[in-house]
C-alpha cells in the first residue's frame, strides 16, 4: 500500500461523528443500489494532533485564499482546479459579516480556546451523476436549509469535480457534471448562533447517532423527489444491502485522490479491492438469474 493511501485511511479511520450503521470502510459511509449510487460521510475538524486550523480547511475546499488571525499563516488554494460552486448559508438570526468565510472562520477559531477544541464538522455529499450543476446545487441548498440551517448552524457549501475534468466545466446554469466525480463539502458551524455571534454552549444533541441517520434518510429522500420531478427512473437509499435484504457486497469509496490515480492506470489497493468485489457481485448476478430460470422452467 502506498503511503499516501495508508495516510488516508488512517485518517478517516480517526474521524469522529461517523455512523456506523452503514458498511464503513477508510471512515467512509457507502450504499449502492442497481441503479444509482449514494454516499453521505460525516466527520469533524479539531486542533487534536497537529492542530489543524479550520480557516486551512475552508480555504482548500472553497478554492480561496483566506489568513489565519489567530496564527498569522496564510493559506492559498487559488490555484486549485475542480471547485465549480460556493457559497455560504446563514440562520436568519446570524450576523451578517458571517456571510464573509473570513470572517465566520476567524470568529470560530477565536471562540474556540481549547488546544484539542473542536472547530467544525464536514458532510461530504456524493451527487447525482445525472444531474446538471443548476439542479444539484438546488439540491444541496435544499438539504442543507432543510436540516442545518434550523438548528443554528452556518453552512460553508463547496461543490468540487474531478480537478482533471475542470477545464471542460462549462459556464453558466446548462454546466454538465456528468461523469466528472461530483461531490459536495459543507463545513458546518459547532455552536448555535444569535445576533451577537457564536453561543457561549454548544448544543449535545447535534452529536447524536439519531440525528446523523435522520440527514442521511433525508439526503437521499431530497435526491430521490427530485429524480421524479425529473422523469428519471432511478432511486438511492441510505440503507445498506444488508437492511434491504440484497445479496451483494458494498464497495469502498475511492476518493478524489485514488479516483485520480486509478485514471491514470495506478492500482491502489481500494481500486483493487474494489475489484474483487465487483467479479464476486458479478458471479452473485449470474447465481441469481441462474435460479431465476431454474424457477421458470419448473413451473
Amino acid at each position: 500500500m502506498q503511503l499516501a493511501e495508508r495516510k488516508h485511511i488512517s485518517n478517516c479511520y480517526k474521524s469522529a461523528f461517523t455512523c456506523c450503521h452503514q458498511h464503513i470502510e477508510g471512515g467512509v459511509i457507502i450504499s449502492n443500489n442497481i441503479t444509482s449510487f449514494y454516499l453521505m460521510c460525516a466527520k469533524t475538524i479539531s486542533r487534536c494532533g497537529k492542530g489543524r486550523s479550520v480557516i486551512e480547511s475552508a480555504a482548500y475546499r472553497s478554492a480561496s485564499k483566506l489568513q489565519d488571525n489567530r496564527t498569522g499563516k496564510t493559506y492559498d488554494f487559488t490555484r486549485k482546479r475542480g471547485v465549480v460552486h460556493t457559497e455560504i448559508l446563514l440562520p436568519e438570526n446570524a450576523p451578517a459579516r458571517f456571510a464573509d468565510r473570513k470572517t465566520l472562520w476567524n470568529e470560530v477559531e477565536f471562540v474556540e480556546k481549547r488546544k484539542d477544541s473542536r472547530l467544525a464538522r464536514e458532510i461530504v455529499l456524493g451527487l447525482p451523476r445525472k444531474l446538471l450543476l443548476k439542479t444539484s446545487t438546488e439540491l444541496v441548498r435544499e438539504f442543507v436549509s432543510k436540516n442545518f440551517i434550523p438548528l443554528g448552524m452556518c453552512a460553508d457549501i463547496a461543490i468540487h469535480i474531478g480537478h482533471n475534468k475542470a477545464e471542460h466545466q462549462m459556464e453558466g446554469n446548462s454546466a454538465d457534471i456528468n461523469l466528472h466525480n461530483p461531490h459536495c463539502h459543507i463545513l458546518l458551524t459547532d455552536r448555535p448562533v444569535d445576533q451577537h455571534g457564536f453561543c457561549s454552549k454548544k448544543n449535545p444533541k447535534w452529536n447524536s447517532k439519531e440525528l446523523l441517520l435522520e440527514w442521511r434518510k433525508e439526503w437521499a429522500n431530497i435526491q430521490n423527489k427530485m429524480f421524479l420531478r425529473k422523469g428519471l427512473k432511478t432511486h438511492v437509499s441510505h440503507l445498506s444491502y444488508k437492511e434491504r435484504n440484497i445479496d451483494m457486497e458494498p464497495t469502498m469509496h475511492l476518493g478524489s485522490v485514488f479516483a485520480e490515480m486509478e485514471r491514470r492506470n495506478i492500482r491502489t489497493k481500494i481500486g483493487d479491492r474494489n475489484r474483487t468485489i465487483e467479479v464476486r457481485n458479478n458471479e452473485r448476478k449470474m447465481r441469481q438469474r441462474e435460479q431465476r430460470r431454474s424457477y421458470s422452467r419448473s413451473r
